[in-house]
């Protein structure tokens, strides 16, 4: 019979003594050439919500002059259609939590751009703010 006998940190013994047993079990019971199993399929790609020509729209109405993409204005509307798409999307599919992360993130990046556009410009704040219908 085997008797064992405790040495001062019994619990060392029994960590590396599973240790063993493990890297035992898994050398029975998988072959040497074993491969892993094939992962689940990733689902279908999600279509992006705010198209390439609905964007392009969105700036034309937007834009202060011919090549304008970056003003607060452009900027905020592009994200209000963002926000609106992708709510609707939310509203399909309540489980979708990155997604609604996602959503916080472009709205508090929005209400980044309002407040500094206001700080600027409070006329352009209103008018943009009336045109979106925001507040």
């Amino acid at each position: 019979m085997f008797t064992l006998k405790l040495s001062p940190a019994p619990g060392l013994f029994w960590i590396f003594w599973l240790d063993f047993k493990l890297k035992i079990l898994n050398s029975k019971f998988k072959p040497s050439g074993a491969k892993r199993l094939p992962s689940t399929p990733k689902p279908a790609k999600m279509a992006p919500m705010l198209t390439k020509k609905k964007k392009e729209k969105v700036i034309k109405e937007h834009q202060i002059h011919k090549t304008d993409t970056g003003s607060p204005e452009v900027q905020i509307s592009v994200l209000t259609k963002q926000i609106d798409e992708l709510a609707s999307h939310l509203k399909k599919n309540p489980k979708d939590k990155h997604s609604r992360r996602g959503l916080l993130q472009m709205v508090a990046d929005r209400r980044a751009h309002m407040a500094y556009l206001k700080k600027k410009n409070e006329k352009r704040y209103i008018v943009l703010a009336r045109k979106l219908e925001l507040k």
